[in-house]
């Protein structure tokens, strides 16, 4: 590795620009791959291929694999490729922690400092949380990303593998630092799980720090005399706004959590805003004299639950309609007295009504 670190490029490095005008052959071949396992292959075949590539011509193939992935960007096909090269990533990781786990036990010294590095991490949400606060961001967004940023990154363990492999550290140090991110992440899951609990059950203390100025983003919403407001504005949501903005004469406003995906529907002339609805200062804010219908389609259970047990702390006395995937979370949504619709259950009904409008059978 060190070698080829030392190496100068050659005179054939200029060719790989001709990678920047090849971009739409790429992602004519992504979309030419569809969505199953050729298309998983193709990602690493981009992967790999651009690392070979550049480590031909004498240049870190690390930089290949990084074009690679800038030359796809802005595909249709990034966002999927990005997720099902995930779960490998996921993969690689457990064998990156097992090489190192190969190393053996760290003598007791080196354990004594990987558990106090895990002790020092009270510190580190206390910091982020008041840099966030003097950046004029609310308590609330202050103590969620504080909270999710307590643990150590796994890119340390990298940076310290990589001065192992060129021995600059002994190989006892990669481990103590494997133990001490090991540790980090079991600290920091319980206070991540109940970071919105533990905000509502302080809120008043955590406010206290808040600056009097707020940026833009963390503006109170105004949706005006909305009738009806949609939390979640994916593929489902998008297909709730879209039939209802067809078949009813009304005002109609989407939530999104997503700020790049609400700036794409913005974009897109839909009536949408960027706001967290499992925020509870968002409802305390919010105007619902005017809403009728609140329909809730978020990415799991525990945050339509959520989201519900927040709008129910209001004085709304509108419809909450809410959809689910599974016959328990239709019981126990129903009994906070929403109407639920099944996906699973109503698609074959929906799939047969839709066929039968086009097809008259005999």
């Amino acid at each position: 590795m060190g070698t080829q670190s030392e190496q100068s490029p050659t005179a054939y490095s200029l060719l790989l620009l001709l990678f920047i005008p090849l971009r739409p052959l790429l992602n004519r071949i992504l979309t030419y791959c569809g969505h199953g396992e050729l298309l998983i292959l193709a990602g690493f075949t981009l992967a790999f291929g651009a690392t070979a590539l550049f480590e031909q011509v004498g240049l870190k193939g690390d930089l290949g694999a990084l074009l690679a992935g800038a030359l796809i960007a802005n595909s249709t096909k990034s966002k999927e490729i990005y997720t099902n090269l995930m779960n490998f990533k996921d993969l690689l990781l457990v064998g990156f922690f097992l090489s190192i786990g190969l190393y053996g036990l760290p003598s007791l010294p080196l354990t004594w400092v990987a558990l106090i590095l895990v002790s020092a991490l009270i510190i580190k949400p206390i910091l982020f949380f008041f840099l966030f606060v003097a950046m004029k961001l609310r308590a609330r967004t202050a103590l969620l990303s504080s909270l999710a940023l307590s643990n150590y990154s796994e890119f340390g363990l990298i940076v310290v593998s990589l001065a192992v492999s060129q021995a600059h550290l002994d190989p006892n140090w990669l481990v103590m630092m494997a133990i001490a991110l090991s540790l980090s992440y079991l600290v920091a899951s319980p206070f991540n799980k109940s970071a919105h609990f533990i905000f509502a059950k302080h809120q008043r203390f955590f406010q206290q720090f808040e600056s009097k100025t707020r940026l833009p983003i963390e503006q109170p919403v105004y949706i005006g005399q909305t009738k009806v407001l949609i939390l979640g504005l994916g593929r489902v949501g998008t297909g709730v706004y879209d039939h209802l903005q067809r078949t009813c004469d009304t005002s109609i406003v989407a939530i999104e959590e997503n700020s790049e995906k609400a700036q794409q529907r913005q974009l897109a002339g839909y009536n949408v805003i960027h706001a967290d609805g499992n925020d509870s200062q968002f409802w305390q804010h919010l105007d619902l004299s005017y809403v009728e219908l609140i329909m809730v389609n978020l990415s799991n259970h525990q945050e339509n639950r959520s989201v519900v047990k927040l709008i129910k702390k209001t004085s709304y006395q509108g419809v909450i309609a809410v959809m689910v995937r599974f016959p328990d979370q239709r019981l126990e949504l129903e009994a906070l007295g929403c109407i639920v619709f099944n996906l699973y259950d109503e698609a074959g009904h929906g799939f047969a009504e839709h066929v039968l409008e086009n097809v008259r059978l005999t």
